[in-house]
């Protein structure tokens, strides 16, 4: 008898449940396309170059990392390899012409806290682009990915 109550019960909750929210599309395929990249969710080229941008001055207006953006001496370059990176990691359709990420980051021995306060300045720089939640998520796992050939290496 309870097996046949908690089956009931179960159609009941079931019967009772918004199905719509289950086929319901995600907002960022209804704003783009399952064929738009990243790179194109980011905005193309003008809009890495301005994540890039703002993301340099939230680096060096963070005082937790800020020393480490300081000492570099051609800025210029490092806003075009990162415009590169971005562009490559995204999808777009130039290639990334600096070092892997282990060699660029070997020897520097950068802790667990600087990667996150990068991290924290990137979305900092992706909320003021406007950039949607879910192309913040797909970011955040890119950078995830890349942690072990940063921190500590």
């Amino acid at each position: 008898m309870s097996m046949v109550c908690n089956t009931l019960a179960c159609f009941a909750i079931a019967d009772a449940f918004d199905h719509s929210e289950i086929n319901e599309v995600p907002q960022y395929q209804k704003e783009f396309p399952m064929t738009t990249t990243l790179y194109q969710r980011l905005g193309g080229a003008d809009g890495i170059a301005r994540l890039v941008d703002d993301i340099i001055a939230t680096h060096l207006a963070n005082p937790l990392v800020k020393t480490r953006f300081e000492k570099i001496t051609d800025m210029a370059h490092i806003k075009k390899l990162s415009c590169e990176f971005l562009t490559t990691g995204s999808g777009g359709p130039q290639t990334y012409t600096g070092q892997g990420m282990l060699a660029a980051h070997k020897g520097m021995n950068i802790s667990e806290q600087e990667f996150l306060v990068v991290v924290d300045d990137i979305f900092v720089a992706l909320n003021k682009n406007g950039i949607d939640e879910d192309s913040k998520k797909d970011v955040l796992a890119i950078l995830y990915s890349l942690k072990d050939q940063i921190i500590r290496v």
